[in-house]
């Protein structure tokens, strides 16, 4: 969670606040580091086993994603006309860095007798319905996709006035 806590700070980014926030990004990207190491030494130890377990798919993901956050929140500041100024980016990448981090969290939760029931439930639940799920997105897309191409037809014929 820390990782997100510098990216706050970095929008919030004032010249008072650059030694905390170097120091910040310091701890995060050394954090992040130090669990990707860990990461690498267990798929070198469990080889093609890591890569079935949807848990450690969503931890390499989430410690990938913000180690990137990180890197691009350290190099995407320019410098115009003696200001600090900063590159309009995406909250996409951040956003989904900290729903796989929440993800982490319920993974952790397994470790806990009374919540290690329900985290099972929802897992198994999840992989019982995921046929189901996958029909359901193809008949929204194809709504969505309907919809989208009877808007654009209406929008290039017609003319409005103000």
């Amino acid at each position: 969670m820390i990782i997100h806590h510098s990216q706050v700070l970095q929008s919030g980014y004032e010249e008072s606040n650059r030694g905390w926030y170097s120091t910040v990004t310091i701890i995060a990207t050394s954090m992040a580091t130090i669990q990707l190491a860990h990461e690498v030494i267990q798929i070198c130890h469990e080889k093609q086993r890591y890569f079935k377990s949807l848990f450690n798919i969503v931890q390499i993901s989430a410690i990938m994603i913000n180690i990137a956050c990180i890197f691009f929140g350290i190099f995407w500041d320019q410098e115009l006309d003696g200001r600090r100024e900063r590159i309009s980016r995406s909250v996409v990448a951040p956003a989904f860095g900290t729903f796989l981090l929440f993800l982490q969290l319920v993974y952790w939760l397994l470790l806990f007798e009374r919540t290690s029931f329900y985290v099972t439930l929802l897992v198994q639940s999840f992989l019982d319905i995921i046929y189901f799920l996958f029909i359901l997105l193809i008949i929204l897309l194809a709504f969505a996709i309907t919809v989208f191409v009877i808007n654009k037809n209406s929008f290039e014929h017609h003319e409005f006035n103000e």
